[in-house]
């Protein structure tokens, strides 16, 4: 899994760079990315052999939006030492917007907002 969390980030890091974020955009992109998608496959999917993690891309001329999705028990049942509120932390200092939703029958989705020059 750590070489499809780096794909991920690198998808991610060149979609915005092609909208023309600056440079500390695309790093906090980058750091947001992997947060959530490493949250995903923690806490998601402890202790499975496979999980699916679905990521939405797009863009416009002033922001950068990124969804990933999964379809695990959701954010009531993840929890282990450090605890799922690091990432997010992270996440949500990098963001200009954050919003992280919890179906009722599990799976967590987090969409991040980056706005561009």
């Amino acid at each position: 899994m750590p070489s499809s969390v780096a794909a991920v980030r690198m998808r991610c890091r060149e979609r915005a760079a092609a909208l023309g974020a600056r440079e500390d955009t695309i790093d906090a992109v980058a750091i947001a990315v992997s947060e959530a998608v490493s949250n995903a496959v923690i806490h998601a999917y402890a202790g499975v052999a496979d999980g699916v993690i679905d990521l939405q891309i797009s863009g416009a001329e002033d922001a950068l939006e990124i969804v990933v999705r999964d379809t695990g028990p959701g954010l009531g049942h993840a929890r282990s030492p450090g605890g799922l509120g690091q990432g997010l932390l992270i996440i949500e200092q990098l963001t200009d917007t954050l919003r992280v939703t919890t179906a009722k029958d599990g799976g967590t989705s987090v969409l991040m907002r980056f706005c561009l020059p």
